[in-house]
């Protein structure tokens, strides 16, 4: 019953006021499962989750002002803790205990975590922590995924509220303010994270600045058939093709997709949700790239 007295949210508050005025970047998450929420563009209802964002932007609206985490937490006030790992220049190896043994094949990739910040996990997996940028990536086979630059993950001292009313907390094992050590390209490797070589055949290159190529993928993406944009899965695969631009690609997928729909007659889903459903898009080492999405506007002209 402690975990439900105001003395504990303000425990909540406190902690993310800490994780801020170390320069963690944090936003408030969901703390507990049920409700749902209807998807237009998938036609059915959603379950509502733990860690999903309770704010609109999510991991991007990510923030260490004082007063803004004073307002989210004063709204929220046993929101789970997220935190942008990329603004918070911080990269995690997070390995899982379900389906595939995430720590046995942790141990055999001979990384040393030594000077890592450490994390027990609610499900009891581990979140290893590294100083550095990288990139998100998921692995079902290995069991270890791993969280960087536009993903996010859940801070210790948050919690989740099963549906029987059990309590599943996030624990550090060590000091997270201490600065842990770098990631490096052997780190990268290991993990199977660095692309290799693949010669210049149908590889992808452009001279034009980041804006410059988002102006040219938004007008090719305006060229393309209603039908990308009411298939879920070319939907989805559309807004894939758009990760590298971060925030300003996911306004564009979302402003397109949502014009298609009106332009049939249907509302399109929430903003939040198509949020949500960016956030969960995984920069993973596929084939869908802004190469792709110029592939099918060449195909369908």
């Amino acid at each position: 019953l402690f975990l439900f007295t105001g003395g504990f949210m303000a425990v909540l508050l406190d902690e993310a006021l800490n994780y801020a005025s170390h320069d963690f970047y944090i936003f408030p998450c969901r703390n507990k499962y049920g409700g749902k929420v209807f998807s237009k563009s998938q036609n059915k209802w959603l379950e509502l989750k733990p860690k999903q964002p309770l704010i609109r932007g999510g991991v991007h609206k990510a923030s260490n002002d004082v007063e803004q985490i004073k307002t989210w937490w004063g709204m929220y006030p046993s929101a789970m803790i997220g935190c942008n790992l990329g603004k918070s220049n911080r990269f995690v190896i997070d390995i899982d205990i379900h389906g595939a043994n995430g720590l046995d094949n942790w141990h055999r990739l001979g990384i040393s975590d030594e000077g890592c910040s450490k994390v027990m996990t609610a499900n009891g997996g581990m979140h290893i922590y590294f100083s550095g940028q990288g990139r998100a990536s998921t692995n079902k086979i290995t069991g270890i995924d791993t969280r960087g630059i536009n993903s996010y993950t859940i801070l210790p001292h948050s919690f989740i509220e099963n549906e029987d009313g059990t309590i599943l907390k996030y624990v550090a094992l060590n000091d997270m303010f201490q600065t842990p050590k770098e990631v490096t390209k052997e780190v990268f490797e290991k993990l199977g994270l660095v692309r290799k070589e693949r010669g210049n055949r149908g590889q992808y290159v452009s001279s034009l600045t980041l804006p410059e190529e988002l102006q040219r993928a938004k007008k090719a993406l305006y060229k393309l058939p209603n039908e990308y944009g009411i298939n879920y899965e070319k939907w989805v695969s559309c807004g894939m093709a758009l990760r590298k631009f971060g925030e300003d690609g996911m306004n564009v997928w979302i402003d397109w997709g949502s014009k298609v729909y009106e332009s049939i007659g249907k509302l399109p889903d929430d903003r939040d949700i198509l949020e949500s459903k960016w956030q969960s898009f995984k920069d993973i080492d596929d084939e869908i790239t802004i190469a792709t999405l110029y592939h099918w506007v060449k195909l369908e002209s």
